[in-house]
């Protein structure tokens, strides 16, 4: 008999399947204990977008947890056809609104992708560090604790 040697893509597929499944599922996911209350403040007070390097894959799962009703919009690189930091992607979610860089605040987790993307763009950016801070901190950084 041949002996067939596993390549590593033959190794890869199988887990990568596994796992893209099941970060599908909203399951797969958890919220943290700051996170609607924020979304019910902001949400009284200003328009909010989510702004993702997901797949299309976030819009159900968003559903699914509760979510989605605070978004007016929700981008992600593919319908962009741009990855944060890349400036298309904001400019994406700003002609969703129609506003300019300057009257829009960015909350994220990365510092090249959120934080120095949404600045290069002329953003002002909040870059969340738990257990550092929070989005209860990212309210305050707007101005909108008096809600």
């Amino acid at each position: 008999p041949q002996h067939h040697e596993i390549t590593e893509t033959e190794k890869f597929d199988p887990l990568f399947q596994t796992l893209f499944t099941h970060y599908a599922r909203p399951k797969a996911w958890t919220i943290f204990d700051d996170t609607i209350p924020t979304l019910e403040k902001a949400s009284k007070a200003a328009r909010l977008a989510v702004v993702s390097n997901f797949d299309d894959r976030l819009i159900p799962i968003l559903e699914n947890l509760g979510l989605s009703n605070y978004f007016e919009t929700i981008i992600t690189s593919s319908t962009a056809r741009a990855r944060k930091p890349d400036p298309e992607i904001f400019r994406h979610a700003l002609s969703h609104f129609g506003l300019p860089p300057d009257q829009v605040s960015h909350v994220g987790d990365c510092p090249k992708a959120d934080l120095q993307g949404a600045q290069n763009y002329g953003i002002r950016a909040f870059l969340i560090d738990r257990p550092k801070n929070n989005l209860l901190d990212f309210l305050k950084f707007c101005g909108l604790t008096e809600i």
